[in-house]
């Protein structure tokens, strides 16, 4: 019997949940998924401005420096695909290979001044690209400005340069659009978003040299072999804090070099810095590639004091925030005070308190940020290990120095009295 032209009956509704959602989370690794996609991403802004338009508005950027094509050497028979092991791959877009340099030709509405103009090739991926992330990564042409990836200029003819740019082994595999950005003095300028220059980037074989499981070697680690999986990296590792500036470049601005690995015994016994001995296996190190931050930031003239607290789960306690002022003169702190829970692996849940007081503090003097911290704001965000994260940055507006200071805080199960 047939059915032909009767109409279908809609199936019925599911019914609606009941209760609480579930919790979405990424078990502890990222705060966010991972970013391997540009399915949900948002076109960054062709301009961005340094500052608030005056009263004619915001000049014109049509005097500087203009780009009028990029290519992408994407063709079956050219260099990239061809050194990539990619030419195979059924796609118009570029495809390459992580670790492994690859060219991009950029033309220009005039000859490229490599001491005067400003130029970078961003690489976004995903719906929130950070620097911090790995899913914003600006790639510079000259040695005096590099970023997690590295770039050159290989060629230049006229109007034309042609920039090789390295992925770094390990950044996140997947599909990313390409800018072109101009620093101005006003702001910066970018390239139309164009799906013909998304490039994909696949894992390495050609670059990866060979992966062992397992956990770190003691051996390896005494001879500065640290690039091995999977935590030999992280002892004796550096905090480093950074400030992005407007061009958006990272800027170092707080070099910690007792934080990690106070628990453990690879340090100088009674330190709580690392011995020469230590330092010169990491110098060996970066032979194996592993780089470390090398600059020393000037040290800002106000410190700030975290309290170590001794809490249970489910108390009420005071959080104080000190600003000591080390100076001869008075000191005035934008603060952001910033408390979440926080796993084991480090990565932030949920923020729980937020706080953006201005500080002032006179000469040779200290102040404190008194705030209650309630348990209700906190418990049910709780996850494995109990741990609370409170991160202090400001900026001193007398200096433009910046200041910074972190505390993971543990909360202790209650006590269990068993009488028999």
């Amino acid at each position: 019997m047939s059915d032909q032209g009767a109409t279908p009956t809609p199936s019925t509704a599911p019914p609606p949940t009941i209760g609480r959602p579930p919790k979405v989370d990424n078990r502890g690794r990222t705060s966010v998924p991972i970013d391997s996609s540009n399915l949900e991403a948002k076109d960054i802004p062709e301009i961005e401005y340094f500052a608030a338009p005056g009263p004619r508005g915001y000049p014109p950027m049509t005097g500087f420096l203009d780009i009028w094509d990029v290519d992408m050497m994407k063709g079956q028979n050219e260099s990239n695909k061809i050194d990539h092991h990619t030419n195979l791959y059924h796609s118009d877009n570029l495809i390459v290979r992580r670790g492994q340099e690859f060219q991009v030709k950029i033309t220009f509405n005039r000859p490229y001044k490599p001491n005067e103009d400003k130029i970078a090739v961003e690489f976004v991926i995903g719906s929130n690209p950070q620097y911090s992330k790995g899913t914003y990564i600006p790639v510079y042409p000259t040695k005096a400005r590099q970023s997690y990836w590295g770039g050159r200029i290989t060629q230049t003819n006229d109007n034309v340069i042609t920039m090789g740019i390295t992925p770094a082994a390990s950044c996140i595999v997947g599909k990313y659009h390409l800018y072109i950005a101009v620093q101005t003095p006003f702001g910066i300028r970018r390239t139309k978003r164009e799906n013909s220059r998304d490039l994909y980037i696949l894992f390495n074989p050609w670059a990866a040299g060979m992966y062992r499981c397992g956990p770190a070697s003691v051996l390896a680690l005494k001879h500065g072999e640290i690039c091995f999986p999977f935590d030999a990296a992280f002892v004796n590792s550096d905090v480093v804090f950074y400030s992005r500036k407007n061009d958006g470049t990272m800027e170092p601005v707080k070099v910690n070099q007792t934080h990690v690995g106070r628990m453990v015994l690879t340090k100088a016994a009674g330190s709580e810095g690392r011995s020469p001995e230590e330092r010169t296996v990491l110098e060996k190190a970066e032979e194996f590639g592993c780089k470390r931050e090398k600059s020393t930031p000037p040290v800002a003239d106000v410190d700030v004091v975290l309290p170590t607290l001794e809490i249970s789960v489910g108390d009420d306690f005071e959080f104080s925030v000190e600003f000591v002022n080390c100076s001869d003169q008075k000191r005035t702190v934008d603060a952001y005070i910033s408390g979440s829970v926080v796993y084991y692996t480090g990565v932030s849940g949920k923020e729980f308190l937020l706080k953006t007081p201005t500080v002032t503090i006179q000469a040779q003097k200290s102040v404190k940020e008194l705030m209650t911290v309630e348990s209700r704001n906190y418990m049910d965000h709780l996850v494995e290990q109990a741990n609370l994260h409170f991160i202090v940055t400001g900026k001193i507006k007398e200096t433009g120095r910046i200041v910074t200071a972190m505390k993971v805080i543990t909360l202790h199960n209650p006590k269990l009295t068993v009488e028999v």
